[in-house]
């Protein structure tokens, strides 16, 4: 007699092998927390990954590239600027001791009148749009102009306005220029919390009371402020946050208090996802892109008060005020439409970028968005031709490009 086969099922069907390896009594509960283990560790090993593989650099001195970048942008304002802000001006990342009005250091090195050979001092208020066109003027010997460019990365107009009133008094110009930009005219924050990448330094706010243009400064104004709020007096950095909780329009304590999700990287993304909605709600009160800016809102409201104010303390200061509009690649001519009554009615000097540069035309700009620096150069031109034909000597009709 032959052995029974081993290979030979049997007709109990309880005893047949699971194909799927796990036990015949496992419960259905056991196997989805095995998947979702597995899940979990998953994914943290992706966020790990992506922690390491794309960290921010070190060296403060040096750039994130596009993907550290990219990766850095939810993370809590409070965590970027800790991560920039040291004790020193010297230990931190460069950019967080620009634009700082409380200590001048923004006015540090400008001329204060015409050099030797020029015949003309003209003082520039605004972002990198206007220090580009700034420099475009300052390299021309042909147009006999000395510029004091006075100019913060991505400075909105409430800080450029700041910047020019806190500016008066210092210097002999014939003539201020005001620089106004499509992408970020009616952002007003004080601690610029609409940018994924800030900027430190702090910023003034303006609103309309009573008819009257009232400013409000905020508690840290300076760099060595900030950096004494953050590693040395915390009671310092929460009255600013409680400033900003209560003034800030932008302000959002998911978006700027420091947690620990600051620390994951999935998070992060989940968090900048966030702020694109809150930002764009904001938005959407100051702008439609379909109609353009909304001339009844608070902000622009503000705006207009702002070049009112300008052009009558600029003439009684004897200063020409001119205000250069900056129309920027996919804002159209909205911010040209929007001030060119305003600008026309107060009979203030200007300069709109949409005549030399067509925003819709992308031979005028660099990847970055700036214009060319040839665009740059004619914008300088623009704007010495005018200041020179508003001059009491040869004083001529509002001209305006």
């Amino acid at each position: 007699m032959h052995p029974p086969n081993s290979f030979i099922s049997t007709s109990n069907p309880e005893s047949q092998p699971d194909p799927g390896g796990a036990s015949p009594q496992q419960s259905p509960w056991v196997t989805t927390a095995q998947t979702l283990a597995w899940t979990i560790l998953g994914v943290v090993a992706v966020d790990v990954a992506i922690n390491t593989l794309f960290a921010m650099p070190k060296d403060l001195q040096q750039q994130p590239n596009a993907l550290q970048a990219y990766f850095e942008y939810g993370r809590s304002m409070e965590g970027k600027i800790r991560a920039r802000v040291k004790n020193t001006p010297e230990e931190s990342a460069p950019i967080t001791t620009a634009g700082w009005l409380g200590d001048r250091s923004v006015y540090a090195g400008q001329p204060t009148e015409a050099k030797p050979g020029d015949s003309l001092l003209i003082a520039t208020y605004g972002s990198s749009f206007s220090m580009r066109v700034g420099s475009q003027i300052r390299d021309n010997p042909a147009l006999q102009t000395t510029v004091r460019t006075i100019g913060a990365p991505k400075a909105p107009l409430n800080w450029t306005y700041a910047a020019y009133q806190d500016d008066r008094g210092h210097h002999k110009a014939q003539a201020a220029v005001l620089t106004l930009t499509a992408f970020n005219v009616a952002e007003w924050s004080m601690g610029g919390q609409f940018n994924d990448l800030p900027t430190p330094f702090t910023s003034p706010l303006f609103s309309v009371e009573n008819g009257q243009l009232e400013r409000r400064d905020p508690v840290i104004f300076s760099f060595e402020q900030l950096s004494n709020a953050l590693w040395e007096d915390p009671q310092l950095w929460e009255a600013y946050c409680q400033q900003l909780a209560q003034e800030d329009p932008y302000y959002n304590p998911i978006l700027f208090r420091a947690s620990w999700t600051d620390h994951s990287s999935l998070l992060r993304l989940l968090r900048r996802g966030f702020s694109l909605v809150i930002n764009s709600e904001h938005r959407d009160l100051f702008y439609n892109p379909k109609t353009g800016f909304r001339s009844d809102s608070k902000t622009i409201q503000a705006v207009f008060a702002v070049l009112r104010e300008f052009k009558q303390v600029a003439l009684a200061d004897g200063v020409i005020p001119v205000v250069y509009v900056v129309n920027n690649q996919g804002w159209d001519t909205d911010l040209f439409d929007l001030l060119e009554p305003i600008l026309t009615q107060e009979q203030i000097p200007y300069v709109s970028s949409h005549t030399i540069a067509p925003p819709d035309d992308p031979r005028g700009f660099m990847a970055d968005g700036h214009l060319t620096p040839e665009k740059d150069a004619e914008v300088g031109q623009a704007i010495v031709d005018l200041v020179r034909s508003q001059l009491p000597q040869g004083s001529s009709p509002l001209s305006s490009r």
